[in-house]
């Protein structure tokens, strides 16, 4: 099988059957394809110095929470299948943010997360290690 290289603005469509172990079936959501890029923007978004309370130097702290709310908003372009008190909810953040953890996990890792995660263990593999002489 050929190695299908992704863009930002590529859609795919995954059941969350396919997501999740008892996932629904009928229940389907449309993912953009997330980028290193893209990843990177979200980070600065929500990176900013702050001061260490012992050394006085500032420091960039991010705050992880929003990043990952910020790329679930993201990728998640649209479903199918996901109710609330029997009537079908509106594919916005606020319902996004209602998923499940391992739903959250599963989504992002399928729209690019764990290929951005990988990255720089691939880099290290692909240089050589240098070995001692002597």
């Amino acid at each position: 099988m050929a190695l299908e290289l992704k863009s930002e603005g590529d859609l795919s469509v995954v059941s969350d059957a396919d997501l999740v172990a008892d996932g629904d079936k009928e229940t389907t959501y449309t993912l953009q394809h997330l980028t290193t890029e893209k990843h990177r923007e979200f980070v600065r978004k929500h990176t900013s110095k702050v001061p260490n309370k012992r050394s006085h130097q500032m420091e960039e702290r991010t705050d992880w929470e929003k990043v990952s709310d910020d790329l679930l908003d993201y990728v998640i372009t649209a479903w199918s299948g996901i109710v609330a008190k029997g009537s079908a909810l509106e594919c916005v953040r606020v319902n996004k943010l209602l998923l499940d953890g391992p739903r959250k996990t599963a989504i992002l890792d399928r729209a690019g997360m764990n290929e951005i995660a990988a990255a720089p263990e691939r880099r290290a593999e692909s240089f050589r290690k240098i070995e001692a002489v002597g």
